[in-house]
């Protein structure tokens, strides 16, 4: 997985064909915003800490469904089948994604 910034300074990820869901919602929803970032990133920590349960985003573009386990990324106007990722993958993803922001 490749992260960068385009030739305009736009957060862009580069990802296998299969994530296509997943470079959508980063490019799409998250964009240049490292508050929603650190949300996502604060909900996932509070899941952790209580072990179970159930958190849901919806962005621009997309409905994010977070739990301990799984994270479903579902597109909103399309008709792709949802994304389901580990949420430790997930995790990993979004702090990638906000370190390439905070590196502008």
């Amino acid at each position: 997985m490749n992260y960068y910034l385009d030739s305009e300074g736009v957060a862009r990820a580069s990802l296998p064909l299969e994530l296509n869901l997943l470079k959508n919602f980063l490019e799409e929803d998250l964009q240049g915003s490292t508050g929603l970032c650190q949300e996502i990133q604060q909900r996932l920590q509070v899941l952790q800490r209580q072990g179970e349960g159930d958190s849901e985003i919806t962005g621009n573009a997309h409905h994010l469904r977070l739990n301990t386990e799984r994270v479903q990324i579902e597109p909103l106007y399309s008709k792709s089948a949802p994304l389901e990722l580990e949420t430790e993958l997930f995790r990993e993803v979004i702090a990638s994604w906000e370190a390439l922001l905070r590196s502008q």
